[in-house]
Order: structure tokens, then sequence, then C-alpha cells
């Protein structure tokens, strides 16, 4: 095995293995080529993310990674793309920026607290409110009710300081703004339509404590200093919430 066939991380060959749907393992490609020509496993180059976030320079051959801008006065809070070249199971992707990428699992590596945080915006996206209802409960199970309050309302800095309500807001998932409303508002519960108060109420997920208009998911502002309201408006989503008043945030 020659090292163009090897990944520069493990030195293992660029495959991974995987089961069908029929129980039957097969190897598949896993190749991910950077602008240096340096190849990688997919998961063997993101556990290299600190280094190459800090440096932007390959973590095997210390090649840089960023193009060159060709000046020196453009903005340092532009990142400039790691174009790479992807070979998997689904075929080849061409010029994938695998900085954002390696920026999460960084960002991620030091704050750890962020992960479920981050899982339920993914899920606030995906108006997926089954499965964001079970996140939190089992993390009430696990005992952390103390830090529910925090990741309901945390605020993205890698996504313009956005909350689950603004993602939700933005991707018209009215199902899920009930939800965040119902856990992190001052809201009355006779508002909420009955569905989503009997989805909470039926695996015992009650109201978070909102002890002053601060504390209201609907106050929070993001990068642009837009509330979740502002941002429906803007989106053009929630016409009737708007119109309701339900999306105001508290004076």
């Amino acid at each position: 095995m020659t090292n163009l066939d090897a990944c520069k991380v493990c030195e293992e060959r660029l495959f991974m293995s995987v089961v069908d749907d029929e129980g039957a393992e097969q190897l598949v490609p896993d190749n991910l080529l950077l602008p240096c020509d340096c190849h990688f496993h997919w998961e063997c180059l993101v556990s290299q993310a600190d280094q190459i976030v800090s440096s932007l320079q390959c973590p095997s051959c210390g090649a840089s990674l960023a193009p060159s801008s060709g000046s020196s006065s453009s903005s340092a809070a532009a990142q400039p793309p790691i174009l790479t070249t992807y070979v998997s199971e689904g075929g080849v992707e061409e010029n994938l920026d695998i900085l954002p990428v390696l920026t999460e699992e960084s960002y991620l590596s030091a704050h750890p607290e962020a992960r479920p945080a981050r899982a339920l915006h993914v899920l606030a996206e995906g108006g997926d409110v089954h499965s964001a209802v079970e996140l939190l409960h089992s993390l009430s199970d696990d005992g952390e009710e103390e830090s529910l309050p925090a990741l309901v309302r945390y605020q993205d800095p890698l996504a313009g300081l956005k909350s689950a309500l603004h993602i939700a807001v933005k991707a018209d998932q009215e199902g899920m703004v009930w939800l965040l409303l119902w856990l992190s508002s001052n809201l009355p519960e006779g508002v909420f339509p009955d569905e989503s108060r009997a989805l909470a109420e039926a695996i015992g997920l009650g109201r978070l404590p909102v002890t002053s208009a601060d504390e209201d998911i609907r106050s929070l502002r993001d990068a642009n200093s837009d509330t979740a309201e502002a941002l429906a408006r803007s989106a053009g989503t929630l016409s009737q919430l708007l119109q309701a008043g339900i999306l105001t945030p508290p004076s």
C-alpha cells in the first residue's frame, strides 16, 4: 500500500465499513482530499479540527489550506474556505468547504455543554417536535434539570447568536415554536393549542420558570439585534401568530 492509498492520520486504507439493509458488511470509499493533495478519512480529519482551525494548515504536511486572498485589506472576520474533494458511498463532492464542519467541532470540543443545545437547534429547524421533547425529557431524567433553561435559551455563536426560537420561526415550524414558548415564555396556558400542551404534559415536560421579561425566549436577540418576532416579519412566516401577538416579547 502506497502513501496515496492511506489516511495521513491513521495510515489505514481510505475506506470505511458499513452494514447494508440485509446485514452484510461492505467497504465503501471514505476519502477526503485536501488542497495540498493529502488524503484523510472524514472522521480522522475532524479529529484534527483544533489544529486546523487555529493554523489553517494541513496537519500532515503543514501546507496552507486557505486560498490567498490577494489583498491584506480583506475582513478579518471572514474566514476563507477550505475547499476539498470528498469521495464517499454517495459519490464525489467537489469544492466542499470543510472549514465550517471543523470550526463547529473545534467549538464543541471546547464547549461540550453546547452539544445538546445545538442538537435542539437542528430539531427546531426540521420541526421534529417529538424528538425535541424526548431530548429535553432525557436530560431531565439524567438529573440535568438545572441546565434546561440555559439549553432552551441557548444562542449559537456560530450561527449569528440565533436561538432555537429564531431557527424554528425562520423555518416556519409552528409546532416547534409552540413547544419552545411552552417551555420558556410567560404566555398563559390557555393560549396554547390542545395538541401542543397535551404532548408536553403527556411526557412530563413542565414549563420552565420565567421570572422576568429577560428570561422569556421571545426577548432574545440575534447578532443583528432581531427578536424571533422581527425575524418572522422579515421572513413572512407564522402570520397568524404574529397577528395574535404570540411572538411579541413581554415588556
